[in-house]
């Protein structure tokens, strides 16, 4: 069913040197709607540098980039957001003051003033729903459980941009290494549920959970995709 898919994002020969140092050579890569994708490889072997031009932060020296079978080229955070492109780092950035629905809410955010409660907590449960997870919109984030308080990164990714309409691309940071065991159980629960409506870019250093969830694991080093099999014809 994977194969017959729309690609969701397509890489030709991305490159990014710094200096002396090709940081990332020559990455081609396609990602299919409803795929996970396990992104694997030692520190320095360039997931950090693929990531940043993926979400907007770098920009590649060389290659070429599809969004949802249209070419992209990101010169900032905010245009890879609007091209459906959402990132989820290990280092939450909720605002823990503040309601899950507010959190959510991309239209006001920064701004001060009267809230629109009753726009905010549907929109909220919209979006909450969207990706199946069962949180009161009006609950304080400083209440909720670290991995309820990731499920709300997740849903602040998937919400992308009013005006976007093809699929979504989740890049997924380590979102593990700080869960207890029963709390990574939750989220890749919740991370299946995400293959119905995006495709995935799951970044672990945990091999076990690679293999549980990925469909696929590419494999980096220095630079350079050296492997990129399903997850079913790889062991550890």
């Amino acid at each position: 069913m994977i194969m017959s898919a729309p690609t969701v994002l397509k890489l030709e020969n991305i490159s990014r040197t710094f200096g002396h140092i090709s940081a990332v050579r020559s990455i081609t890569l396609e990602i299919k709607r409803g795929e996970v994708i396990g992104l694997v490889g030692e520190n320095g072997a360039g997931k950090s540098t693929l990531l940043k031009i993926l979400s907007g932060v770098e920009q590649p020296d060389g290659g070429k980039m599809e969004i949802n079978g249209v070419p992209a080229s990101f010169r900032s955070p905010n245009d890879a957001t609007r091209a459906g492109i959402g990132v989820v780092h290990q280092e939450q950035s909720l605002f823990t003051n503040l309601t899950v629905a507010e959190n959510l809410d991309q239209r006001n955010s920064g701004r001060i003033g009267i809230k629109n409660w009753k726009r905010l907590r549907s929109e909220c449960a919209a979006t909450l729903n969207r990706i199946g997870v069962k949180l009161d919109p009006m609950s304080r984030v400083s209440d909720l459980s670290f991995v309820d308080r990731q499920m709300i990164e997740i849903a602040r990714a998937v919400s992308i941009d009013s005006n976007f309409t093809g699929t979504p691309l989740i890049i997924l940071d380590e979102p593990t290494a700080v869960l207890e065991q029963s709390e990574t159980a939750v989220l890749e629960r919740e991370i299946r549920k995400l293959k119905e409506i995006a495709s995935v870019i799951f970044v672990s250093h945990r091999l076990d959970e690679i293999m549980r969830i990925c469909d696929r694991v590419v494999v980096l080093r220095r630079g350079r995709v050296v492997s990129d099999k399903k997850t079913s014809e790889v062991t550890k």
